[in-house]
């Protein structure tokens, strides 16, 4: 028999979840290279348009459960400040302002 999650824990694994997907989207955007460029042009959209809603969705949840619940303020913030942080478009935004 399980048993179910606080909703506020419930929050904590969702928005980790999406943080989680907007990483490794960020990281399959940086990595992924093959011989053909439309190919690897495809993924890299197609990694940060899944990246930046991944993030969205993380901070959008951590959003709610800091205003909505009091249990795991530290971790919520964590999770929101990673989410802006390691979006996909604001990692290469930052990226193109120092390197170019």
């Amino acid at each position: 028999m399980s048993r179910k999650l606080h909703p506020s824990s419930q929050m904590l694994v969702a928005a980790s979840i999406a943080l989680g997907v907007s990483i490794a989207m960020l990281l399959v955007a940086i990595f992924f290279a093959t011989s053909s460029p439309t190919i690897t042009l495809t993924v890299f959209l197609i990694a940060l348009a899944v990246g930046s809603l991944a993030a969205f969705l993380g901070a959008l949840l951590a959003i709610v459960g800091l205003i909505k619940h009091r249990e795991h303020t530290l971790w919520l913030s964590l999770i929101l400040g990673a989410s802006v942080l390691l979006n996909p478009l604001t990692a290469f935004s930052v990226l193109l302002l120092l390197g170019g």
